[in-house]
């Protein structure tokens, strides 16, 4: 059975158990969590889009 979850995107893909190998974290999660650990982005609120993340960096 298929499990429906709801929330904010933030929220929901920060379940470590929801992925599996049909499901992978969106590309913009994965690129914005290695930038905030190599020190380059300093927000908590993950980007929801490639503009949101743009100006997390500049």
């Amino acid at each position: 059975m298929e499990e429906i979850k709801e929330g904010f995107p933030e929220t929901i893909f920060s379940d470590k158990n929801l992925y599996t190998k049909d499901l992978r974290k969106p590309i913009i999660l994965e690129l914005y969590e290695i930038l905030k650990e190599k020190g380059i982005v300093k927000k908590n609120k993950a980007p929801r889009n490639v503009g949101e993340l743009r100006k997390l960096i500049e």
